[in-house]
């Protein structure tokens, strides 16, 4: 399946949707629940929303942009990212209780295993690195500096992060082979493996940083509170 939309989510299961032909024309659609969400992800013919709740909402996509609630929801926790792996053909959901969830369907979910685990260090957002790009990579982000990482999506390592601020945000960009991870106090961090990080200055000493997006050349964008953006090289 291949993306046709751009999806945002939002508070009281806000979902807006615009085709890529035309960005600037948006489309409220019914989510079926008030529970904020937080994340999308696309793939095996799906779009996967998560929300507060354990919310998983799954739609095949347009015409008619119906949403199904997953019932029961696999976890009470509210999840923060989701992240698919298109050749694993594997959702990935994060959130409270640091423990990944992961489905080939978006209808049967699975917990991971962490080893060892840190059940009181939430999880805020999630990337995947395709095996083409050098070798498959899951990292997950959370508060405490915690970092995930994992080659399945199911077995995760911790690895050292060397900060203690919440990290919020994280992606993998193609162009530069990097994976950046953006939180509190204006942290930066960048990875090619996930596990060795480095941190850089964001300028913004205090800002906390949301989320953060890679390109295909060797960009990143990271946008925060105070309507703060920054870009990374």
């Amino acid at each position: 399946m291949s993306l046709s939309h751009y999806l945002v989510v939002g508070q009281n299961g806000t979902i807006l949707s615009a085709p890529l032909s035309m960005p600037g024309n948006w489309t409220a659609l019914f989510s079926s629940t008030t529970d904020s969400l937080y994340d999308v992800a696309c793939g095996a013919g799906l779009y996967v929303v998560v929300g507060n709740n354990g919310t998983i909402l799954t739609s095949g996509g347009p015409p008619g942009w119906g949403w199904t609630p997953l019932s029961p929801a696999p976890t009470p926790e509210n999840l923060r990212g989701v992240a698919y792996a298109p050749d694993l053909g594997l959702f990935v959901a994060v959130g409270w209780g640091g423990v990944p969830l992961y489905s080939a369907n978006g209808a049967a979910w699975s917990f991971g295993t962490v080893n060892p685990p840190n059940p009181l260090n939430h999880l805020n957002g999630v990337a995947y690195r395709p095996a083409a790009a050098g070798g498959p990579l899951f990292v997950a982000v959370g508060n405490g500096g915690w970092i995930l990482t994992s080659p399945d999506g199911i077995h995760w390592t911790p690895q050292t992060s060397g900060t203690s601020q919440d990290l919020r945000g994280v992606d993998y960009g193609y162009g530069s082979g990097l994976f950046v991870a953006v939180g509190a106090g204006g942290t930066i961090l960048a990875s090619a493996d996930g596990a060795n990080w480095t941190p850089h200055n964001a300028n913004a000493p205090g800002t906390y940083l949301f989320g953060v997006v890679g390109d295909l050349c060797d960009r990143f964008v990271a946008v925060g509170g105070n309507a703060t953006l920054r870009t990374l090289p």
